[in-house]
């Protein structure tokens, strides 16, 4: 295969020798358990990827990173690829398909290269094993190996693989030595620049030249180390962290319910498309941008241009790969176009699409190269979308989709109300023995958790000062929604421990029908720089410590827009920006509500006892990407509200739960903090108009 250098490189992933059954990715947790040989030669392998080959060839970690963004420029940049931009584009304003129903298709191709690549490495590494350090072993191990994913909404799992942190202490056994030894620096922590050191637009801290996850805010005072050391430990699992059953809610909701590929894939606002129904508010794009900030805190992994050198990178958008392979496998109907890519203009369009074309199944997907020849500007025929529907073309499966083990769309669902159990109310309602009973220990170990919140607040590390932003803070009223009228006085009691008579199954009616309850929100993408987060609280949130937010008890989700500024040189988002793109994202309440009834501080999950509850409890903040807090007076398009969608639970544990085609907006839920009417931008009454 070609190297870029002198023709175009043909992706075609990793030849299986069972075409109908490939080797599967693995969870790089379960990797790392089942699979001791391949963790140690993936290691070694990225390790290797990394550092041996020059960053300026087109096969480097380096420039297959850069696809994703900067340094903006083709892919191969050599001579023979006279490759230009459609007519109208500014010059070379990349690949980008953020906001665009290409947006998993286009990251499926990408994958599978540097997965090819990755696997040429990791075979190096395995031959270079004597035969008395098990050569054999690893060389068996290393034909079968696939590019792990992190699934950050395993809840039985930590949200974060502390595997993949700076300070990690993983052990690898090397060719030529006598003992393991830790593996420093950590390939999957960090990526050192080399070459490109000097490049202020990638090497954003040239102190340690390399991509960096919450950097310092300016200073190293004992304050922000405590914070970190704070948000280190929650991530990790060493502190309760419902971050990760939040992100497990959002998930099993958009592959149960959304059956639309439109409205699952991608986070575009189209008010055409999501009136009356519910479908286009969520999205696995949404889902992905909220785990980029979680993540990068202001470091490249929340910024798209310079993201891909991050390693946490590929194992993220291999699990969003994941999910798209998921989704496809439940509600894909291969051979069906109305099931998947359907054609729609490219308001926006990039360097190979032209603003206002219409974007399809059969759009290239530059500069991902199928097969040489047919076209005269990159010496090869582009994948597309229905080239790359199955994952099975480029050598791989999950878990999950492994239809020799799960041949039924059941099965899969299966599936993964096993490994999701607890994250659909629907799916613990219909559960029984162990699994319910499992479900719903876990669901009361979370309300004493709020039981004991309501008697004293967590003690979180401060900093001296808020790093807040003030611009315009006294100029604009808050929105925080505060209760117009007393809620019930379940709502406002605060009893010492869980009620013990509050029964999970009296949330459904005889009809075994309840209400899921959704936080929507829109929101301009290019607003405040075009990288900033809503933070969605059910409870008051600690203002002291924005970059703390996360790690606050009522802190349930969070919708990260994942943009760039005016400056870019996306071409994709400039031409955002000039239309003024709105976005999308949804946090659902449904399995937070649920604890707080069985900690006692709510009723029930109808309207009149919910209403109240989040009249009072439901607030909404802003910050950067960085965790630096900003008024929402300067956000003059963002649209909190609350709806909910009536869902029935079914018969049995392998059934269906099923969802009403539309949902009722519930503006009362948001309103004015003085009482005196709903704050600006909270009122949907459908289509994502506001009132």
């Amino acid at each position: 295969m070609s190297d870029g250098t002198n023709g175009p490189v043909i992706i075609n992933g990793i030849k299986p020798d069972d075409s109908a059954k490939p080797p599967a990715r693995l969870e790089v947790r379960d990797m790392i358990k089942n699979q001791p040989d391949q963790w140690n030669l993936y290691l070694l392998g990225l390790e290797r990827f990394q550092n041996s080959v020059a960053e300026n060839a087109p096969l480097s970690y380096f420039q297959i990173s850069g696809i994703h963004g900067f340094p903006y420029t083709k892919w191969p940049d050599r001579d023979w690829n006279t490759m230009k931009p459609v007519s109208g584009s500014r010059g070379f304003g990349g690949f980008c398909t953020h906001s665009s129903i290409l947006f998993l298709p286009w990251h499926r191709p990408y994958l599978a290269l540097f997965e090819a690549e990755l696997y040429k490495h990791v075979n190096a590494v395995a031959n270079s094993f004597s035969d008395a350090e098990r050569k054999a072993d690893y060389v068996k191990a290393a034909k079968t190996f696939r590019m792990p994913y992190w699934d950050w909404a395993r809840p039985d799992l930590p949200v974060f693989p502390a595997e993949a942190g700076i300070d990690a202490n993983n052990q690898v056994a090397r060719p030529k030595t006598s003992a393991e030894a830790p593996i420093k620096p950590n390939p999957l922590a960090s990526y050192t620049f080399r070459e490109s050191a000097s490049d202020d637009n990638i090497n954003w801290f040239p102190d340690v030249n390399a991509t960096v996850r919450f950097p310092s805010q300016g200073s190293d005072t004992p304050d922000e180390q405590a914070m970190k050391q704070q948000l280190s430990a929650f991530f990790q699992g060493q502190q309760s962290s419902p971050k990760g059953r939040n992100l497990t809610e959002r998930v099993l909701y958009i592959l149960q319910s959304y059956t639309n590929f439109g409205a699952a894939s991608n986070n575009r606002f189209d008010s055409q498309s999501i009136t009356p129904g519910f479908e286009g508010w969520g999205s696995i794009e949404d889902i992905h941008n909220a785990i980029h900030n979680y993540v990068g805190g202001g470091g490249q992994m929340a910024s798209p241009p310079v993201a891909a050198f991050d390693p946490i990178f590929w194992l993220h958008h291999t699990n969003v790969d994941r999910l798209f392979a998921i989704w496809q496998a439940l509600h894909d109907d291969p051979g069906n176009t109305a099931t998947y890519v359907t054609p729609r203009p490219a308001a926006e369009g990039n360097f190979y699409t032209r603003a206002g074309s219409t974007e399809s199944a059969a759009t290239p997907l530059m500069p991902f190269v199928e097969f040489p020849g047919g076209s005269p500007t990159s010496g090869g025929t582009f994948w597309t979308s229905e080239g790359v529907r199955s994952t099975k073309t480029f050598g791989y499966v999950y878990p999950e989709t492994q239809d020799w083990l799960f041949p039924r769309r059941e099965d899969i669902a299966q599936e993964l109300r096993r490994l999701y159990q607890s994250a659909s109310l629907a799916n613990i309602l219909a559960s029984t023995g162990a699994a319910f009973d499992a479900s719903v220990k876990n669901l009361k170990t979370r309300a004493e958790a709020h039981v004991a919140a309501t008697v004293k607040a967590p003690a979180i590390a401060k900093p001296s000062a808020s790093p807040e932003i003030t611009i315009q803070t006294e100029q604009v009223p808050e929105q925080v929604p505060v209760a117009a009228t007393p809620p019930p006085a379940a709502a406002s009691s605060t009893p010492s421990k869980p009620q013990e008579d509050r029964d999970i199954k009296k949330l459904v009616g005889n009809d075994h029908k309840y209400l899921e309850w959704l936080v929507n929100i829109r929101a301009e993408k290019a607003e405040l720089d075009g990288n900033y987060v809503v933070h969605v609280f059910l409870g008051d949130p600690d203002d002291a410590a924005p970059m703390l937010y996360p790690t606050n008890h009522g802190h349930v989700g969070v919708v990260a827009t994942f943009g760039q500024d005016a400056d870019t040189a996306c071409e994709n988002c400039q031409k955002g920006r000039a239309e003024g793109l709105r976005i999308t994202g949804q946090v659902p309440l449904t399995i937070a509500l649920a604890e707080r009834y069985l900690a006692g501080l709510l009723d029930s999950l109808r309207p009149e006892h919910v209403v109240p509850y989040l009249q009072t409890h439901l607030h909404w903040r802003v910050t950067l990407a960085d965790g630096r807090r900003r008024s929402r007076g300067e956000l003059n398009h963002l649209l909190v509200s609350v709806v909910t969608c009536e869902a029935t639970v079914p018969d049995s544990a392998d059934g269906w739960v099923r969802y009403a085609d539309t949902v009722v907006p519930r503006p009362e839920a948001t309103t004015n903090r003085t009482g005196g009417g709903r704050g600006s931008g909270t009122g949907y009454v459908g289509g994502g108009v506001a009132q």
